[in-house]
């Protein structure tokens, strides 16, 4: 049987695009200590396996948010927090297991949040919804302690104006920058991969200046733990809704954490 399907009659996991991705990222192996490689493998169904790092995670961007907490020491304790992007829930779930009293999953997609996810009390499910459009009126009044956002086929210039409205005086927001969605056709490869430094650098520049003109200040930079679909670089941003906006990081800055992300991913 394929080790991905044997993963799955085994309860290893929850589905065989997770036993995929464990593999893809090197925690399956055979009772004799090495690595199974692919998931294609075909293998006897008595066969043994050991996971390391196993999680319950709903999905890899939780990886992401994961890293931001570590890195920006971001506090979701009794925080409100809206989700843009939520799909199939990784950051929904990271903040709530960090303490989050509410979070808004908000995705222009419907029925791909977690069972587990959409069962919570403490989530409130929004589908359907393209958030380049959001309007103040559609969400409670009182407004979010936090935002996340990871969003793909579309530019953050569409989505920072309407999340600076939605975000309380001082609050913060972290953001998954992708290159692919952000910089011009013409500097895009096959299958949208984005490689080029120089490429990264104006992506970087140019939405750092968005987060400024929206009355942000900006308050950490780096990389995703884990690159995107096709192999794409991606960048996490914490900033804070400010009057006195701002950036702080050089050129000098963005090229080495450009370097930092390519030399360690």
């Amino acid at each position: 049987m394929r080790v991905d399907k044997l993963l799955l009659s085994q309860n290893k996991f929850s589905s065989r695009a997770k036993a995929q991705e464990a593999i893809s990222q090197g925690k399956v192996f055979l009772a004799d200590g090495k690595p199974v490689k692919k998931s294609s493998l075909d293998l006897p169904d008595d066969t043994a396996f050991t996971i390391k790092n196993h999680d319950n995670y709903v999905s890899r961007g939780a990886y992401k948010l994961l890293k931001a907490i570590e890195v920006f020491h971001l506090d979701f304790t009794d925080k409100m927090v809206l989700d843009i992007g939520a799909s199939t829930g990784g950051f929904t779930q990271v903040a709530l297991n960090a303490g989050a009293k509410k979070v808004y999953a908000l995705d222009v997609g419907s029925g791909q949040l977690n069972t587990t996810l959409v069962e919570d009390p403490r989530v409130i499910v929004i589908e359907n919804y393209n958030f380049r459009y959001a309007k103040e009126n559609d969400f409670p009044p009182e407004k979010f302690d936090l935002i996340q956002c990871d969003v793909s086929f579309i530019s953050l210039k569409h989505i920072i104006p309407p999340a600076s409205t939605l975000l309380k005086p001082n609050g913060k927001a972290v953001f998954l920058i992708k290159p692919q969605f952000e910089a011009g056709k013409e500097y895009i490869r096959k299958h949208g991969l984005v490689k080029d430094s120089a490429v990264h650098l104006a992506v970087l520049q140019q939405v750092l200046g968005y987060f400024v003109e929206n009355g942000f200040k900006v308050k950490g930079l780096s990389y995703s733990p884990i690159k995107g679909q096709h192999g794409n670089v991606e960048f996490l941003v914490q900033v804070q809704k400010s009057e006195e906006s701002s950036n702080p990081y050089s050129e000098k800055d963005l090229k080495l954490l450009i370097k930092d992300a390519k030399t360690n991913l």
